[in-house]
């Protein structure tokens, strides 16, 4: 189950019949249809490579650079690419590049209706991983140029799109690879291995690994450990003296509280130089930006009194990764968990954490070995795999 299903179930939450009745209406007013565009040419193919992208990560040759994998579409020209962008189509893409994305249907035209009652014949109007994945699928399908295929990879999140793709090519015996490609979430239950899931997982740590191996349904051979290339370029001032603000946030008054509560026994960390960072898609969500707000005024309260704390640390709000990619940046963490039991990183599934629990919502974490769960000195088996040179 996903993240959110599983606080609807832990914490037990009711469903707004309210809100999700004006979501249905919102669903009915608003179909998107998923398309897809290519300049593909007669050439046969040996990798597919299935991600995310935007309008940014095309140069002006139509060269798709990928941050998850840390490579262009242009360093191994036998890999297709499948690219999901939402946000505006590139003037120009590769032949090897295929790209998908959401078009609005127009609620007034005349063909409205009739593909509305189309996609609900087919159980595909409210899913938007069906279409997705038969896009893909249907395109390997009906052309010859990959009839020799020999891998999949994706930058795998466990999204349900991911999990039909992969099902049905495992089916064909074409090699398949996830990249686990952020740290591990607290709770990964989207990385148990099941159905759909790809025969081999990359990962970025041997703790990871192992916990992986563990507790969420895989084999030890099955998992591979490469460097992990999407924070290649960051470095430990990227989250000193910083507090990062969730995705989403249920209750701001735990947040503040938490926050308060911290500082009053606080006698060892910095506080009041800690910058506040929004999450990057909701930086105009007034929400977001009310929070911000009050909790810079709990820290210039602080600026006022005099203080010889002198130890730096990384404050993270929920359910995120950059908890353990602030420890491997030799960052202590405070974690403020409005949801603990979806949020917070324990010892029984992450034992090369220190935990401190503070209070009923608040963490203090420091890592007892560097590199167990981002290790830099791995190598970057991406290439080997494009080679088919892993197995």
């Amino acid at each position: 189950e996903g993240v959110q299903n599983l606080k609807s179930f832990f914490l037990l939450k009711k469903k707004n019949f309210i809100k999700l009745f004006i979501s249905q209406i919102y669903n009915f007013i608003n179909i998107y249809k998923f398309r897809l565009i290519h300049s593909i040419k007669k050439k046969e193919y040996k990798n597919i490579i299935v991600t995310w992208g935007n309008y940014n990560s095309f140069d002006k040759k139509g060269i798709y650079y990928d941050k998850y994998l840390s490579i262009n579409s242009n360093h191994n020209r036998s890999t297709f690419w499948f690219v999901l962008v939402d946000d505006g189509m590139p003037k120009k893409i590769s032949e090897n590049i295929a790209i998908i994305y959401k078009k609005k249907e127009n609620f007034f035209s005349k063909n409205y209706f009739f593909y509305y009652f189309k996609k609900m014949l087919n159980n595909e109007l409210f899913d938007p991983d069906n279409q997705i994945a038969n896009n893909i699928l249907d395109f390997l399908e009906n052309n010859s140029n990959f009839n020799k295929i020999k891998n999949l990879l994706m930058p795998y999140e466990g999204q349900v799109f991911q999990k039909k793709i992969f099902n049905k090519i495992k089916k064909k015996n074409i090699e398949t690879f996830g990249f686990d490609h952020s740290a591990p979430h607290s709770l990964p239950t989207q990385m148990i291995n099941t159905l759909g899931s790809p025969k081999n997982l990359i990962v970025t740590g041997s703790s990871t690994k192992e916990t992986y191996v563990k507790h969420l349904n895989w084999k030890m051979k099955n998992i591979l450990i490469s460097k992990p290339t999407r924070y290649q370029n960051f470095q430990k001032k990227n989250f000193s003296n910083t507090m990062f603000l969730p995705h989403e946030f249920d209750n701001e008054n735990i947040i503040l509280d938490c926050f308060k509560n911290f500082i009053l026994k606080n006698d060892t960390y910095i506080i009041d130089k800690i910058k506040i960072k929004i999450h990057p898609i909701k930086l105009n969500v007034s929400s977001h930006q009310r929070l911000k707000k009050n909790l810079e005024l709990i820290i210039k309260s602080q600026k006022k009194k005099k203080s010889n704390k002198k130890k730096n640390l990384t404050i993270v709000v929920g359910f995120t990764t950059a908890v353990l990619v602030a420890l491997e940046f030799d960052n202590v963490v405070l974690h403020i968990c409005p949801n603990p039991i979806i949020d917070a990183y324990l010892n029984c599934l992450w034992k090369d954490i220190n935990v401190e629990r503070l209070d009923n919502n608040s963490f203090i974490y420091k890592l007892k070995k560097k590199n167990k769960y981002l290790n830099f000195k791995n190598k970057n088996i991406i290439n080997k795999i494009l080679n088919n040179e892993v197995y």
